[in-house]
């Protein structure tokens, strides 16, 4: 982001993003680039959604999302690795929603990258299958592709 304010959602962030990513060993990036070579290639639906059902004539079990596993290899890496940043007020991230909803075709710096992710990540505990939309529809793919952007700058600082 250009120009850090008060209002910035990411000042209070420790560790600072960019040393995130300069904890990477060189090793780490090889996994991130095969993992993103791995979903760019992956055919359909990265999970499925199991619809409701009913159990009697009074109960009715809920639908559910299951993610394959890719996406449960990928969420791994980024909590393993520190890309879901802990302290981050992504619900009210207006500018991480307007990013979403492609209003801005700007690059994405570090810290919009690691905010998207983080938001859609998050999000998906409150509203089932919000991971698997953003997989399928090619948002996820997209920002883990555009982690490997960064590799020289984490290489780089």
């Amino acid at each position: 982001m250009i120009g850090a304010s008060s209002d910035d959602p990411f000042l209070s962030l420790d560790p600072r993003l960019r040393e995130v990513l300069e904890t990477l060993a060189v090793e780490d990036w090889a996994v991130l680039e095969s993992l993103v070579a791995r979903i760019r290639e992956h055919p359909g639906s990265f999970g499925e959604w199991v619809p409701p059902r009913r159990i009697d004539d009074k109960r009715m079990a809920m639908g559910y999302c299951v993610a394959g596993e890719l996406v449960d290899e990928a969420l791994n890496f980024l909590y393993s690795h520190g890309f879901i940043l802990t302290g981050f007020d992504w619900a009210h991230w207006g500018h991480g929603r307007t990013l979403l909803n492609g209003e801005n075709s700007s690059d994405l710096t570090v810290e919009e990258t690691l905010g998207l992710i983080t938001m859609i990540v998050r999000s998906d505990r409150f509203s089932e299958g919000a991971l698997l939309r953003a997989f399928d529809s090619g948002t996820m793919p997209k920002l883990f592709a555009h982690l490997l952007d960064f590799a020289d700058i984490a290489k780089n600082p």
